[in-house]
């Protein structure tokens, strides 16, 4: 794990790190405590939203046109025989860094609607009638569904922008991707099926979504040794 951790901060900058590790959870929290008392759990899937597009605007800086046909910042790792290895890595660092923090925005979030007496789901017919035990298996469930959407459509972004290697490209894809994590989840509960069931589509989605994610990337920058 730590040579993981390491091939993956090979890639950030201390700027990186200070915006994306410190400054843009703290922010997401900041708002969902903001945005709470008017309009309650919907605070979290806005900071859900938003993470989306923060994540593809900042692969910009990280990743970054490595799958294109002339990929950029990885010239260095083809003459290292543990180049690929690294950058092998170091994706799926990102990505667990990606997952990691949808869930702890989320959860963080609601711990801080608690804390400012805002009751989770409350008029809303959500939970059901069958006492606080299905309560909270739902709140769960949607908890984990805007987490799970946020990081979905966030590495769909990732993956689709680093065929280009120009930032207009991630905000240009950052938009559709912002407009569906807000959407799915409406959707699905608007629908009166099954919370869970969705999830479990939703983490079979994700797993598929992380495997080719850095399966195309590594295909590609193995490419570049052939010119492909």
């Amino acid at each position: 794990m730590r040579k993981m951790i390491k091939s993956y901060l090979v890639f950030t900058s201390a700027a990186y790190r200070i915006v994306m590790y410190i400054l843009m959870p703290v922010s997401m929290i900041g708002l969902i405590a903001w945005m709470g008392s008017n309009i309650k759990e919907a605070a979290i899937l806005l900071a859900a939203v938003l993470l989306t597009m923060a994540e593809i605007l900042s692969d910009s800086w990280l990743f970054g046109g490595i799958q294109a046909r002339d990929p950029e910042k990885i010239d260095y790792l083809k003459t290292s025989g543990r180049g690929m290895g690294l950058l092998r890595n170091a994706l799926i660092m990102d990505l667990g860094r990606k997952f990691l923090f949808s869930l702890l925005i989320a959860g963080a979030g609601h711990y801080v609607l608690r804390l400012r007496g805002i009751a989770f789901l409350s008029g809303r017919g959500l939970a059901g009638d069958g006492g606080g035990a299905v309560q909270t298996g739902v709140k769960i469930g949607i908890l984990l569904c805007f987490a799970l959407t946020s990081y979905f459509f966030s590495t769909v972004g990732t993956f689709l922008s680093r065929f280009g290697s120009l930032f207009w490209i991630n905000l240009l894809i950052g938009y559709p991707c912002m407009i569906l994590t807000a959407l799915c989840p409406y959707l699905i509960l608007s629908s009166g099926h099954s919370i869970w069931l969705f999830n479990l589509l939703n983490m079979l989605l994700c797993a598929g979504a992380s495997v080719l994610t850095v399966y195309i990337a590594m295909r590609k920058c193995r490419g570049g040794y052939y010119d492909k």
